[in-house]
């Protein structure tokens, strides 16, 4: 891993800390907030983001962090790949940060929110039914004789009982 990413060298953790940190790591992962995670590991609020952001920033973390994520590769299935864009856009839509941007966070909420279907509809379907009721139909451009037999034959079916009527 060194070898890889060698600002990531290994540090010596002792059984206590590497047990802190991943639980630090499995809070982190639900919703990708360092202060929310570093509280509900047990620190303190008014640390919890000095904590945090020392946690995450640590190789262990970091390389856990990205193990669990899981790594792209060529042959991802589109299952993978959707929770790992899933998994992005929540990570940016909680990142507060160095280099994060309102509308960063903003624009990830709004993705999220339209692949849950929380859009508002762009466009209302209205199913209009005519049974039992006299419908008055304008053809579109026709001489006066056809516009008169067109009427006359829509009228007619209209007045005529279902049960006389061809299906």
């Amino acid at each position: 891993m060194s070898a890889e990413f060698p600002e990531l060298q290994e540090e010596k953790l002792t059984p206590s800390e590497r047990t802190k940190l991943d639980q630090f790591i499995k809070e982190y992962l639900l919703d990708y907030d360092l202060k929310a995670a570093a509280i509900r590991t047990g620190c303190p609020s008014a640390i919890a983001t000095e904590m945090g952001t020392l946690w995450l920033n640590k190789p262990y973390t970091q390389r856990k962090v990205k193990d669990l994520e899981g790594n792209p590769t060529d042959e991802e299935t589109p299952d993978v790949m959707k929770k790992r864009i899933l998994a992005g856009l929540v990570r940016e839509a909680n990142y507060y940060g160095p280099g994060s941007s309102q509308s960063a966070r903003v624009a990830a909420l709004a993705k999220l929110a339209s692949i849950h279907g929380m859009d508002a509809p762009s466009r209302i379907q209205q199913e209009i039914t005519t049974e039992g009721q006299a419908v008055f139909v304008i053809p579109g451009q026709m001489t006066p004789e056809q516009w008169k037999a067109a009427a006359e034959a829509q009228q007619d079916a209209l007045t005529t009982p279902r049960s006389e009527t061809k299906h």
